[in-house]
């Protein structure tokens, strides 16, 4: 049997200890929309680190990974979304800052990415931009590469993106974040607000709610409000922890009136059987 390894952040995913560390650099450059195929490799294999600078800002990328021949892509989001970035705040701009296990942002945009992609056949990772205006795309991709035959962990990176501007336009209002059929586990989530309704404090809409396996065992899991459920309490400060942090905000405090804060479920995964869907309170603010 294959000796493995847990992943020392996200400890459902197991890999051999055996393997080849490989690294893939790319560059582009874009004088109109197009797409640059950020990586493409046979498996069994699994994409440890990545990262990806570009210039301009802006919301004209989307990043594309497919595995093991799939025509569908398990990610096809907003690239400044999958890396944290909300709000459409520009980290080079202002002092925007996540240095979570999952992702990690940098001064100047370094886009870095440490959750496991793992492939048993093939892996492809597509960048493609919409931007009228000239576009530079820099990337580095270090991945581990096993002995043919091997047989890999069955989890797949997936990533999704929701955003209302604005959300539920009363208080008491629902934000769906996700709603997901199959097994799998919760990694981490990225939130972010901006405040348009001033008629109570930011984080006052009640936590999130996680409804598990509805179909074979359904239980619950609750939060309490918006900045506890990233650890924080009655405030949100720019605090870029590994587990739990806050990326950006405005107004720091009690009377934060935008923010954004993640948090990755490394010591406390969140495994789902058949299904998972996870809402939380709302009012008109546009929420990510």
């Amino acid at each position: 049997m294959e000796k493995v390894i847990s992943d020392p952040n996200f400890s459902l995913i197991q890999l051999p200890i055996e393997f080849k560390a490989r690294k893939h650099a790319g560059r582009a450059s874009f004088k109109k929309p197009g797409s640059y195929e950020l990586f493409n490799a046979d498996g069994p294999g699994c994409i440890r680190h990545m990262t990806v600078i570009y210039k301009p800002f802006g919301d004209h990328a989307r990043i594309e990974i497919f595995s093991d021949n799939n025509d569908k892509p398990q990610v096809d989001m907003n690239l400044n979304a999958f890396f944290g970035v909300l709000l459409d705040v520009d980290p080079r701009t202002t002092n925007y800052r996540a240095d979570g296990a999952g992702i990690t942002v940098l001064p100047e945009g370094g886009y870095n990415c440490y959750l496991p992609i793992p492939f048993q056949t093939s892996c492809r990772i597509v960048l493609t931009t919409g931007s009228p205006v000239p576009v530079e795309v820099y990337s580095q991709i270090d991945w581990q590469q096993y002995q043919a035959g091997t047989e890999l962990t069955p989890y797949r990176l997936h990533a999704l993106h929701r955003k209302e501007v604005p959300a539920a336009a009363s208080f008491g209002g629902t934000f769906q974040i996700a709603e997901i059929g199959g097994r799998g586990f919760v990694a981490g989530l990225f939130k972010a607000i901006r405040q348009r309704d001033m008629s109570d404090l930011l984080y006052h809409t009640g936590g999130s709610v996680w409804l598990i396996d509805g179909e074979v065992d359904p239980h619950a899991i609750r939060g309490y409000n918006e900045e506890d459920d990233f650890g924080f309490g009655w405030s949100y400060h720019q605090f870029p922890g590994r587990w739990t942090g806050c990326a950006h905000v405005v107004n720091p405090g009690i009377h934060a009136t935008e923010f954004s804060a993640y948090r990755f479920y490394g010591p406390d995964p969140i495994p789902f059987r058949s299904s998972l869907i996870a809402y939380c309170g709302s009012r008109a603010d546009d929420t990510e």
